[in-house]
């Protein structure tokens, strides 16, 4: 895009170029600063600048390469694409900016200097060529958005009038680009900038058809002024919409969290309050979370919750989160100066506390969120203000935090004891030998529950076929603390963790086998910010590795087709795949079947976040849902390895009728039919 000579054959170009866009640059800083940054920066502060390096790659892939943006992209779902085209298109487009409209209004060889008159060639064909097709791009979403109307953007906020201003801006942008070079060809101009093929052919036949030269140029510059002018509103407008991620979105990318997913933050026991009741309650990184928010409504489209017929939606819980920051945040500040202000309720609009109770923590929204949004931690906080400041939380919920406080467990009800699944296996506790391979962390379900103390059986029967030396806490070992946190008493979370890690220390525990994904989780990704810092390793992970050293052997045939069942806390939060599907392919007779839902974009059993004791609100119950999914499967046995699923599924299974013919079964169990050491053997 050749900038024009002069303005009114009498104001220089550079001039008046300069001078508008300085106007709109001030007025756009001002207003990213007063609608966006004043407010941010009222929340807690988190420490974000770790790992530079890793952040910044992030970055290229995330942002430049659009690599979660595409990582649904199927022939049935396409929308990534259009994004990514639409995303690519404004890159290019911004170089183009400052090369052509601001480099060669300042000295007219500027582009040429940097590029060559080749490249200057190359990039003025491709941007010629790429404004069609993002035109295109916007004309199918469009389509897509207001006719198509696919699930995830049947949501009211995907469905704001907002998102037409931005298509529009977008487009006249496209159309301008082109017009601007159709009327520079026209206006018979000559050099590399006007070797484009749309603009270029199109320039040629109003050429060749008599239009006339002046009135080409006067339109060239026409049209090169209002594609500048388009640009600098856009910028301006970006505060005030949903667009605003897009200068938000990258920064939130910088600044994500690089723990594993399912760790939670800690909190400053020493505070003078608890969690988020308001704005200031939450991270900067949490209130960040909303402007960086594209409301795609990818997020809300595979959560559990939502999909079960519950308030939750995390799209909602984010864009709520900065509904409630924009309303109440210029008080805040207020206050904050010395003024009168009147506390504005966290709870109302988009934001409820069933919605906030509703959550399983699964992180299927954080998975899918293209632009790293942490919707688990910011709904955590919310609990934690909710239990900790106003003992506001479902009766469940109480009951499961009084049994841990008063019992050690979560379990209310049960007689048995943290040793009685050992019974007849000559299992020693750390107490009588300490000088062993691992210690085996058995947990409150496998212990206490009459369904998983099986598994705990077949654990110790293959530790000792396979000749590893190892022992357990019995009665010192009490509840990892992962309800607690989860539903939000930190406090409690933090009391049961360090009674852990004294005991740890005590015997001086280096190597941490865990039967229980949720608390193989909490104690490798939580325990260290307690100091608790061990080798942990879930019980699939160890398996697998015995079985490939040949020191466990499975032989005899077990003849099911299972379908495996991926554990959030497993699998989504810690990445463990493979290894639960080794050991099922290891054992002869047993077909292995998947499910459509499966590995990271597995569906939750709907047990974590407290959910296995905390009743669900409403809508059909969440292991149901997926028991359904697996019901279409060609398999017989549902295959877990997480006692919490266990439970779930057996309650489904039930539940649907088919017990005679279906089955659920901990991978242990199975395992140590084959091997010959398991009560079914």
């Amino acid at each position: 895009m050749v900038p024009p000579e002069e303005i009114f054959g009498a104001i220089p170009n550079w001039i008046a170029v300069f001078l508008v866009s300085g106007v709109a640059f001030s007025i756009s800083g001002f207003v990213l600063y007063w609608k966006v940054a004043r407010l941010v920066i009222l929340g807690r502060s988190t420490n974000r600048m770790d790992r530079p390096l890793q952040r910044l790659w992030g970055l290229v892939t995330v942002v430049g390469a659009q690599s979660r943006v595409l990582q649904r992209l199927s022939f049935r779902d396409r929308a990534g694409l259009g994004h990514a085209v639409i995303f690519w298109g404004f890159i290019s487009f911004f170089l183009s900016y400052l090369l052509f409209i601001f480099g060669d209004t300042a000295w007219s060889d500027f582009s040429e200097t940097i590029l060559t008159a080749t490249g200057v060639k190359i990039f003025s064909a491709y941007l010629d060529v790429f404004a069609a097709v993002v035109l295109s791009a916007l004309i199918w979403g469009v389509l897509r958005r207001w006719v198509a109307q696919p699930h995830r953007l049947s949501f009211d906020l995907t469905r704001h009038p907002d998102a037409l201003v931005i298509v529009g801006a977008i487009g006249s942008l496209m159309l301008l680009t082109l017009l601007t070079e159709i009327f520079y060809v026209a206006s018979g101009a000559a050099g590399p900038a006007g070797d484009v093929p749309i603009g270029g052919y199109l320039g040629t036949l109003l050429k060749d058809g008599g239009f006339s030269v002046g009135t080409a140029s006067t339109l060239q510059a026409v049209t090169w002024w209002l594609h500048l002018l388009v640009i600098l509103g856009f910028g301006i407008y970006i505060p005030f919409s949903k667009h605003m991620h897009m200068i938000a979105a990258p920064i939130n990318v910088i600044f994500r969290n690089l723990e594993a997913r399912g760790t939670l933050p800690p909190m400053d026991m020493e505070a003078e309050s608890f969690g988020a009741g308001s704005a200031q309650g939450f991270s900067w990184k949490s209130l960040l979370d909303g402007y960086a928010c594209a409301v795609c409504g990818r997020c809300t489209s595979v959560c559990p919750a939502n999909l079960t017929g519950k308030t939750l939606s995390p799209m909602h819980i984010a864009e709520g989160i900065k509904e409630h920051l924009v309303e109440a945040g210029p008080a805040i500040i207020s206050a904050n100066s010395g003024g009168d202000a009147k506390e504005k309720p966290l709870f109302g609009g988009m934001l409820s506390e069933e919605a906030v109770w509703d959550c399983v923590t699964c992180g299927a929204c954080m998975e899918e969120c293209p632009v790293m949004v942490e919707h688990v931690d910011s709904i955590v906080e919310m609990r934690r203000n909710l239990v900790m400041e106003q003992t506001k939380m479902p009766e469940t919920a109480q009951a499961v935090l009084v049994n841990l406080e008063q019992r050690g467990h979560p379990w209310r009800g049960t007689q048995a004891t943290r040793t009685d699944w050992m019974e007849g296996l000559d299992v020693k506790t750390m107490a009588e030998d300490s000088e062993v391979e691992v210690l085996l962390w058995v947990g409150c379900t496998p212990a206490l529950n009459d369904s998983n103390q099986k598994v705990a059986r077949a654990m110790a029967s293959l530790l000792k076929v396979a000749g590893v030396t190892f022992a357990v806490l019995g009665s010192e070992e009490t509840c990892s603390g992962d309800p607690a946190r989860r539903i939000g008493n930190e406090y409690l979370f933090q009391m049961l963790a360090q009674q852990n890690i004294l005991n740890f220390n005590k015997y001086n525990v280096k190597k941490v086998l865990t039967l229980c994904p949720h608390c193989f989780n909490t104690i490798k990704n939580e325990y260290p910010q307690l100091g608790g810092d061990y080798e942990v390793l879930h019980y699939t992970e160890f398996v697998d590795e015995l079985i490939q050293k040949g020191r466990i052997k499975p032989l005899k045939s077990v003849d099911i087709a299972m379908t495996y069942h991926d554990s959030c806390y497993l699998g989504r939060h810690n990445e463990v795949y493979e290894p639960p599907r080794r050991i099922a392919r290891s054992i002869p007779g047993l077909k292995l079947v998947e499910m459509e839902k499966r590995r990271n974009q597995g569906f939750c059993c709907g047990a974590g976040g407290g959910h296995m004791w905390v009743e669900e609100s409403s809508g059909q119950r969440i292991n149901h849902a997926r028991t359904d999914q697996f019901l279409v499967t060609e398999g017989n046995t549902l295959g877990v390895s997480c006692p919490f699923c266990l439970q779930m599924f057996e309650e489904g299974i039930s539940s649907k009728g088919v017990q005679e013919t279906k089955e659920t079964k901990d991978l242990l169990e199975v395992l140590a039919q084959s091997v010959g050491v398991g009560e079914e053997s």
